[in-house]
């Protein structure tokens, strides 16, 4: 498993949690890496004060990975750029956007799929 800070590593520093946490799954199953150690290892991959902020959460201390994702999700998720794509809100307000300086076609429709 690449060290942490090696370029294309996941590095999470508050933004985009889902994304992180995505490519952090992906590098831990493409170096088979146990779910121990995927859960041991993650806050090293982290902005120093989150990473003692992870260290300190019981869903840590337990070595339960679900609860812990799910603690990470809930507390970033205002900085989450693609869980804020998942809204309604953000899909209408594309539309919005689209009527008063329309794309094309192909362009509007590739976007709105991909949105929703």
């Amino acid at each position: 498993m690449p060290a942490p800070g090696t370029v294309g590593t996941p590095y999470f520093a508050g933004q985009n949690v889902l994304q992180f946490i995505e490519q952090y799954e992906r590098l831990c199953a493409r170096h088979h890496i146990t779910s121990k150690e995927k859960h041991q290892g993650l806050p090293d991959y982290c902005d120093y004060w989150i990473r003692m902020w992870i260290q300190s959460l019981p869903e840590f201390t337990a070595g339960n990975w679900t609860e812990l994702v799910r603690k990470l999700r809930a507390e970033y998720q205002g900085s989450d750029r693609f869980r804020e794509m998942e809204t309604v809100e953000f899909l209408e307000a594309y539309v919005l956007q689209c009527r008063s300086s329309p794309p094309g076609v192909r362009e509007y429709c590739r976007q709105f799929t991909l949105i929703s």
